[in-house]
């Protein structure tokens, strides 16, 4: 896996902690800076949770969407990550089950928040399950119909 930065490089102490809770294991990073440019290059040599993980067209998406989110310090980097590569799910979906359990703590669920993330991560043929039998709650809001007003 290749990433590309445009300014100073980014420290391996900063992406190693998005890929790993992306469920990556980080194997090796060669950096590479190209002469007379402000371009960097980090080529990592990664391995997959699963040999097949990225084999789905919508799970490659959104792995790349919710890692390009990160890397702008746009989406929370946590281990709830770790359910696009094993659960095909996106990173609005994962929004969702990371507010779920922030809810459910709140309201007095006594597991721990890194509890709920191994939990779904272990079980994430149930995680992937409910998540699509659950489609209304994660439609995105210009996906949903809104019912005509009754005349």
């Amino acid at each position: 896996m290749k990433l590309f930065r445009r300014g100073r490089p980014r420290p391996l102490s900063a992406i190693l902690p998005v890929l790993e809770n992306m469920g990556l294991t980080v194997l090796s990073e060669q950096p590479f800076s190209l002469p007379r440019s402000d371009l960097h290059i980090a080529d990592f040599a990664v391995q997959l949770p699963q040999a097949a993980a990225l084999d789905d067209d919508s799970t490659r998406r959104a792995f790349v969407e919710l890692l390009e989110s990160l890397l702008r310090d746009e989406a929370e980097n946590d281990g709830f990550n770790r359910l696009v590569l094993l659960a095909g799910l996106d990173g609005r979906q994962i929004g969702i089950l990371r507010a779920y359990s922030r809810y459910l703590r709140q309201a007095g669920l006594p597991f721990s928040q890194a509890y709920v993330q191994r939990c779904l991560a272990t079980h994430f043929q149930i995680t992937r399950a409910w998540s699509s039998s659950s489609k209304p709650f994660f439609l995105r809001p210009q996906t949903m119909r809104v019912p005509e007003p009754l005349r």
